[in-house]
């Protein structure tokens, strides 16, 4: 891809690439947010705090992009959902590698993989939804539902 292309599809999609920039913000905030409530002032164990963060994080992230990011609210949630899974499968996938490069090959430290494997999953999670998670071809053409008429009645 030449540097114009690259310049001009940014440009074409700054409003989505800024919505989820700052969802990204967002839902790292409500992830730091509820582990401190969780952790900090009810005094949950660290893995019940987390696991219940990670779990509200994903949700506020799934329903921002959808509703907020890529305007995809008529979208079903049943064609979304699994879509959403599968990305996150990916996301993980590529957390392993990011760490497994940084940490057992280039023998960096750990932070530096978290790093690497956040930058990798913002970027491709931002393509993934736009173009598979919540793309705009979300429902079946108008006449897929429409009953067919016995070919004798017309």
């Amino acid at each position: 891809m030449s540097t114009s292309r690259f310049f001009n599809y940014v440009y074409a999609n700054s409003g989505e690439i800024g919505k989820f920039i700052i969802v990204g913000i967002t839902t790292m905030l409500i992830n730091i947010f509820s582990v401190y409530a969780l952790y900090g002032v009810l005094r949950e164990d660290y893995r019940e705090a987390v696991t219940i963060s990670y779990i509200i994080t994903v949700c506020f992230h799934f329903f921002l992009n959808k509703f907020f990011t890529f305007d995809a609210a008529a979208q079903k949630l049943r064609r979304n959902t699994p879509r959403y899974g599968m990305m996150l499968l990916l996301n993980y996938f590529i957390t392993i590698v990011a760490s497994w490069l940084t940490v057992g090959i280039i023998g960096s430290s750990p932070y530096v993989g978290v790093v690497a494997a956040t930058g990798g999953s913002a970027l491709m999670s931002f393509f993934i939804m736009k173009y598979f998670v919540f793309s705009g071809a979300a429902e079946p053409p108008h006449w897929v539902d429409r009953p067919r008429i016995p070919s004798g009645e017309i």
